[in-house]
């Protein structure tokens, strides 16, 4: 199991940057939402996921990951991945133990190594199972961990082809308040715990 934090502060891709962290309120959703916005890159980061070959990481491509609070969402956070016109590249879940916040404002989850992507048409693949099963092999991951890992994905691939998860409901207007936050504007519902970013020269 290894701690990742939401602001990638290692991703060396990454030339310039905002990062904006705020906690949602809102009927539908509550927890904590992060926008990555991605000024600048080396090189565009282009994946074969889901049965597509896809880009999701370049100039203006901003990423938006919701950590819900519900009981129920503790076992994963939702990233939706946006080109420069807002429309959607790909759905990422990452399956975790448990998500929080650390005393700088910036967002962790426990990650229990298998993800699923989503693509805009509702193919989802399971990822990183090989990666499981090695850390199982080793004991970097419990046989609770190891269980939890795999409940989670098959109780979520079901409900993420069918965009039935609440964050995926609720991406389209977490992606316009933090637009608005990043932009220095007030959104009801929205309070800003963090930003940061800069450029690498």
């Amino acid at each position: 199991m290894k701690r990742k934090y939401g602001d990638r502060a290692d991703w060396a891709r990454i030339l310039e940057h905002t990062f904006t962290v705020a906690r949602a309120e809102q009927p539908a959703f509550c927890g904590v939402v992060t926008l990555y916005s991605m000024r600048r890159v080396r090189e565009p980061f282009v994946k074969p996921a889901a049965g597509e070959l896809t880009r999701i990481a370049d100039d203006g491509f901003r990423w938006l990951q919701l950590y819900s609070a519900r009981p129920d969402g503790q076992t994963y956070t939702v990233t939706a991945m946006y080109d420069p016109e807002n429309r959607l590249a790909q759905w990422y879940i990452d399956v975790c133990a448990g998500h929080g916040i650390d005393h700088t404002g910036i967002p962790w989850r426990d990650d229990l190594y298998l993800d699923l992507v989503v693509s805009p048409g509702a193919a989802v693949e399971i990822i990183d199972g090989a990666e499981l099963e090695d850390a199982a092999d080793t004991g970097a991951s419990t046989t609770a961990a190891y269980t939890l890992a795999w409940r989670e994905t098959h109780r979520l691939a079901p409900l993420a082809r069918r965009a039935d998860l609440p964050e995926m409901r609720v991406a389209c207007a977490a992606l316009d308040a933090m637009l608005a936050l990043e932009r220095g504007e007030i959104r009801p519902g929205y309070a800003r715990l963090a930003a940061r970013g800069g450029a690498i020269r």
